[in-house]
Formats: C-alpha cells, sequence, structure tokens
C-alpha cells in the first residue's frame, strides 16, 4: 500500500501553487448586466458598448418586424372590401 500524504502538504502545495500562477482576468459582463449599467448611466468600455450596440441593432429590428406586421394586418384586402 501507498502513503499518502497528509492534508497539510497538500494544502502547503496547493497555496504555493496559486501564488504561482498569475491572477485570472475577470469575467466579461454578460449582456443584461451590460444593459443594467447603460440604463443607470455607468460607464461602458469599448468592447462593452459594442456589445450594447449589437443587442440595440438587433432589437430594433425585431421592434420594426412586428410593426410592419401589425400593420400589414390591420391593412384592409381587396377581398375585405
Amino acid at each position: 500500500m501507498s502513503k499518502q500524504p497528509s492534508n497539510g502538504k497538500i494544502k502547503e502545495w496547493r497555496d504555493k501553487r496559486k501564488t504561482a500562477e498569475p491572477p485570472k482576468p475577470p469575467k466579461p459582463l454578460l449582456k443584461n448586466e451590460i444593459i443594467k449599467r447603460k440604463s443607470a448611466g455607468l460607464p461602458l468600455t469599448p468592447a462593452e458598448l459594442e456589445i450594447y450596440e449589437a443587442h440595440k441593432a438587433k432589437r430594433t429590428a425585431q421592434n420594426r418586424a412586428w410593426r410592419e406586421s401589425q400593420q400589414a394586418a390591420d391593412l384592409p384586402t381587396a377581398a375585405n372590401q
């Protein structure tokens, strides 16, 4: 049978290894977090602003398509007259 190292040695090794690694970069904000920051008036980075503008363009296109479909449904057709 092999002897396993004690928990203290494992913890020391893990701590030593963690301190040798560079820190992880911060996670990017999610789209809904970016929208909340924008509506709160907080500054956005260029990358976040790009995500926000893409979201805004997509929502505008969806809204335009919905409005046009509603207007087309409201128009009288030749068969109904």
